[in-house]
């Protein structure tokens, strides 16, 4: 099973509150972790959980992001342009 039919399988076997709740805790996690690697960064105990705590955030939206797919690829474009618009204010 690939990344995609694990977290459609997921979605099938969990509420989506429940995988709200879940991002909720990641997304706490992965702040904690960002605090660490801004303290520390050179600790390779940061670095690696800095890099375990992203990979969870990144598995549970792929999660969620079924039920609002359509409009989350919409919302990425606008935010992507609007990135690439300060980008090149910056040069």
């Amino acid at each position: 099973m690939n990344e995609k039919q694990i977290c459609k399988e997921a979605r099938r076997v969990y509420s989506f509150e429940s995988r709200l709740m879940l991002l909720m805790e990641e997304c706490a996690e992965l702040i904690q972790a960002c605090s660490k690697m801004l303290r520390d960064g050179k600790n390779i105990n940061h670095l690696s959980n800095f890099a375990e705590e992203v990979a969870d955030v990144e598995i549970v939206i792929q999660q969620v992001r079924g039920k609002f797919e359509s409009s989350i690829d919409i919302w990425k474009k606008v935010k992507l342009g609007k990135l690439l618009k300060t980008i090149e204010e910056v040069k």
